[in-house]
């Protein structure tokens, strides 16, 4: 075995580097208004070149953009989260109980089991 330690491109925690990229997406779209089709493509224009220059052995930069591109992801889904929830990205919302969202024309679930029984 050789004196030299192994050297490596890679977080010796990826996934806790993917998931912290993910989760400062999610808060840049909370506090910003970004499009979910923007913060889409932007995802994937980072992820194509990300492929490239790890085919070419360019590990880091490729580590580098395939997190902006897990920080794009994030935030288009937090956009498409918000937007299905009824509101904008407004800061400081609070826990939405499943029972508490209910369209006037769909029946509850009560009705339905009454109706079954």
């Amino acid at each position: 075995m050789s004196g030299s330690p192994l050297t490596s491109n890679f977080s010796e925690h990826p996934l806790v580097a993917l998931a912290a990229a993910f989760a400062s997406g999610v808060l840049l779209a909370r506090y910003t208004s970004a499009p979910p089709a923007a913060c889409i493509t932007l995802a994937a224009f980072t992820t194509a070149p990300a492929l490239v220059l790890f085919l070419r052995g360019r590990e880091a930069a490729a580590a580098r953009l395939v997190l902006l591109a897990f920080a794009c992801a994030g935030a288009a889904l937090s956009s498409v989260g918000a937007k299905e929830a009824g509101g904008e990205n407004q800061g400081g919302g609070g826990v939405t109980r499943v029972g508490d969202q209910h369209d006037a024309g769909q029946p509850t679930v009560d009705a339905l089991l009454k109706q079954i029984a």
